[in-house]
């Protein structure tokens, strides 16, 4: 199979990662948005090292994902590829695909070689698992491919990575045709979120998705289990063909349901012996973060809080894929993340550092209550996976999931593929708001950007100004 060539983004990107293993590097992280192409980049570098007589290590972060792993290596062109899976002989192949559980279970009977390893979705792996076989690749050059570098608690991987390379942004992206298909790499994103965040659902997420996205394929993310039965349920109840993924769903019926969503088709469900429709939204507790490619839907609801940047933009990521006759993704924002963390699509500079030291300031500021089974004071609660509270010294369930409150609010479009008409009305309520707080053109030109991502046309500013009462001088 032929590999297609490089973009411009990809060359470049893997020039400078060359260029920090010549400087002394040991382990280089490439940072890509989803659809950016990191598998294609990591087989790229794994065919140099192949090309020199060194064998590749692929890890893939969960053993379910092995096989997965091995079959889009296979797809990108690289012709032997072997699995090392538990329970089963290990098959010799230049390439070889593993969980990093799955290589300490066999740290006593030795470790494939490796002349270089490749870290598949980065972000995943912790530097103590990580240690109990380091040793035996001390001197092997590293390669972390993520499309968000902080971990699910904001901490970075400077302890597995020494340089890190930034692929891509989301905007570039989205202004870079593919020379294949000829589309544009990530379309553009409308978002639609309240004038500020909230903490509890600004609507009712069937309720958005039918007035803002109705017939399309959607992503919804719950809070947890019990939510995402709750809503799956409500979607139906008006209509809307819905189901769930989480982490207790079968393996198959998972794999069914993906299917026919992608599809829109109840085939899959019907070859797996279910008799549900051909879901349009599937709802979903962290499932469907990563790992999941169906560049037909365009909705992604955000039916919860999202801490991290990183989180909130591999969920939005699911939608921002190109495919034929798709002109934009929308994500509906109930909680209003975006006004802490920033529009998808917004300029990012990532570190290695993480946000580990500020999180973990906010996580102290925590009130104690009383657990009314045990009577001990709690100040940080866990929760089972139905989302019921329960009490760390008694163990009880004590309280029952709440359904979210829903107090309808007003969603305003942001971004740069607002509307026409949107940006306009912006800038008028800008305006007003300046010449109130005393404020200059300027002012109404930087808040503008905020929400849209550029500027505004020439002049607009001060002529709004104007209109809005302004002094001229």
């Amino acid at each position: 199979m032929i590999r297609q060539a490089l973009r411009p983004y990809q060359a470049r990107a893997l020039d400078d990662a060359r260029a920090a293993y010549r400087s002394g590097s040991k382990s280089v992280l490439l940072v890509a948005p989803t659809g950016a192409g990191k598998t294609r980049m990591g087989v790229e570098v794994a065919s140099g090292a192949l090309a020199k007589g060194r064998n590749v290590l692929w890890l893939a972060h969960r053993d379910e994902l092995i096989t997965q792993a091995r079959d889009r290596l296979l797809a990108e062109g690289l012709s032997r590829v072997g699995t090392i899976v538990a329970g089963e002989p290990t098959i010799n192949a230049p390439v070889q695909v593993a969980s990093i559980q799955t290589l300490v279970a066999r740290a006593k009977r030795g470790l494939p070689p490796a002349g270089i390893v490749v870290f598949d979705e980065a972000h995943h792996y912790a530097a103590a698992t990580w240690g109990e076989v380091a040793s035996a690749y001390a001197t092997v050059p590293r390669l972390g491919l993520t499309a968000t570098p902080e971990r699910g608690d904001g901490v970075g991987l400077g302890d597995l990575f020494d340089h890190i390379v930034q692929v891509a942004s989301v905007r570039e992206l989205q202004e870079t045709n593919d020379p294949v298909t000829g589309r544009a790499v990530l379309v553009p994103c409308v978002t639609f979120a309240p004038s500020s965040p909230t903490k509890d659902l600004s609507q009712d997420p069937v309720a958005a998705y039918l007035s803002r996205t109705p017939g399309e394929r959607c992503f919804c993310f719950c809070v947890n289990v019990a939510h995402a039965e709750k809503t799956a349920i409500a979607f139906a109840g008006q209509g809307v063909p819905a189901a769930t993924i989480h982490a207790d769903t079968p393996w198959l019926l998972r794999r069914a349901r993906l299917e026919a969503f992608r599809l829109q088709d109840p085939a899959p469900l019907r070859e797996a012996g279910v008799l549900e429709p051909a879901p349009l939204v599937l709802c979903n507790v962290y499932a469907l973060t990563e790992g999941v490619d169906v560049p037909e839907a365009s909705s992604c609801i955000l039916a919860r809080g999202c801490g991290h940047p990183g989180m909130m933009l591999q969920m939005v990521g699911r939608v921002l894929r190109s495919a034929p006759g798709k002109e934009r993704a929308t994500f509906i924002d109930l909680r209003g993340v975006v006004h802490k963390l920033g529009l998808p699509e917004a300029d990012r500079e990532w570190s290695l550092e993480g946000k580990a030291a500020k999180l973990a300031e906010k996580d102290r500021d925590v009130k104690l209550k009383e657990c009314p089974a045990c009577g001990a004071m709690v100040g940080m609660w866990k929760a089972d996976r139905m989302g019921w509270r329960i009490c760390p010294i008694c163990r009880e369930r004590v309280s029952p999931p709440e359904a979210p409150q829903v107090a309808p609010r007003e969603l305003h479009q942001m971004g740069a593929a607002a509307s026409p008409a949107a940006k306009r009305a912006t800038l008028a309520t800008l305006a007003k708001v300046a010449v109130v707080r005393g404020r200059k053109p300027g002012w109404i030109a930087f808040a503008y950007k905020e929400k849209f991502g550029t500027f505004p046309p020439f002049g607009a500013a001060r002529e709004a100004y104007l209109d809005a009462g302004g002094s001229a001088a």
